[in-house]
């Protein structure tokens, strides 16, 4: 409240006082700039921010839907490869400004994997080796004979049925959370 007063002086009587009281309310923020980088892949993490906003309010993330978490306080994680995140950014009010929310979306993409295959030794024919490629993403490889005398059995075995060379090309096509891997092949030469 605010009392307006006024003595008087030699001329004038005192003025009876006048109270007034007023409301004063919090000022809206800035908007909040609130934009996550899109897409993510799978398993990855980004550390979200926001910019602008008023006052010294504390920000805090939330996931509102979809395949993501928010870790260590600002962290996002892709839980999958396919989706969309709706993340949401708060910022608390303070003494002068009311809190302001913004929303955002992320869309999720499979994570890149690549295929280690290690070169199976020269073989003899009808002997049989064993191919150990491996995916970065840990999902099983498949192997193919592209050409040449041989043939897999028991996925991860090639049998060489005569001479010359054989061709074998080992593949991950992928899955919701992984694009499909590059193709690697090896050559093995047979003989007698």
């Amino acid at each position: 409240a605010i009392v307006a007063a006024q003595t008087g002086s030699v001329n004038y009587a005192a003025a009876p006082s006048v109270t007034q009281t007023f409301d004063v309310v919090r000022a809206s923020q800035t908007a909040l700039s609130f934009a996550p980088a899109t897409p993510q892949s799978f398993a990855s993490t980004q550390t979200l921010f926001v910019a602008a906003g008023s006052g010294t309010g504390t920000v805090s993330f939330a996931v509102l839907s979809g395949p993501g978490q928010i870790e260590n306080g600002a962290d996002l994680v892709a839980g999958s490869g396919t989706g969309d995140i709706v993340a949401r950014a708060f910022k608390t009010s303070d003494a002068l400004y009311e809190s302001a929310t913004a929303v955002a979306t992320v869309i999720c993409a499979k994570a890149a994997q690549f295929i280690t295959f290690p070169q199976p030794s020269n073989s003899a024919a009808n002997v049989g080796a064993e191919l150990e490629a491996t995916a970065s993403s840990s999902l099983a490889v498949e192997y193919e004979i592209v050409s040449g005398p041989g043939r897999v059995e028991a996925r991860s075995m090639v049998v060489f049925s005569s001479t010359g060379l054989v061709v074998v090309a080992a593949d991950q096509p992928g899955d919701l959370d992984y694009a499909a891997a590059v193709t690697v092949t090896r050559t093995v030469s047979v003989s007698q």
